[in-house]
């Protein structure tokens, strides 16, 4: 809840062009596309169209999710950046704290 209240502006613009992207995939094909396909072919065209939005908007939306919910579990952790002196990203592996050359 702390990510939500403070970063609310980056929730909205999430919401907002995920809406978008949606309404552009579904108002495109049904109002300008669709009228312009021969009777004959409006089959192969509803075929197509659902083979493309499949493989695109369904797996585009599910990377769009995943990367919001990183976002928030990443901002809203209290020991990111107590992490990240931790685990500089300039050096070492990562897998442990890092230390100098002195060290034994």
């Amino acid at each position: 809840m702390r990510f939500a209240r403070r970063e609310w502006r980056s929730l909205v613009v999430q919401v907002l062009a995920f809406a978008a992207l949606l309404a552009i995939a579904e108002v495109v094909p049904d109002r300008v596309i669709a009228p312009r396909i021969p009777d004959a072919a409006q089959d192969a065209y509803w075929a197509t169209l659902l083979a493309i939005k499949n493989v695109t908007v369904i797996a585009f939306s599910m990377i769009w999710q995943i990367g919001a919910v990183r976002q928030a579990l990443l901002l809203g952790a209290p020991g990111v950046i107590a992490a990240s002196r931790v685990f500089p990203a300039s050096g070492g592996s990562g897998c442990g704290p890092q230390r100098d050359a002195g060290d034994s």
